[in-house]
């Protein structure tokens, strides 16, 4: 396997999680404003 296969797959197990993370705050923040 290639280093850059290697970093590509835990870029996205990292990043993907933490996008989710963050939409999730957003929805709350938005909420408790409202």
């Amino acid at each position: 396997i290639e280093t850059f296969t290697v970093v590509a797959l835990i870029y996205l197990a990292i990043s993907f999680p933490v996008s989710q993370f963050v939409g999730w705050l957003e929805r709350r923040r938005g909420y408790a404003v409202r």
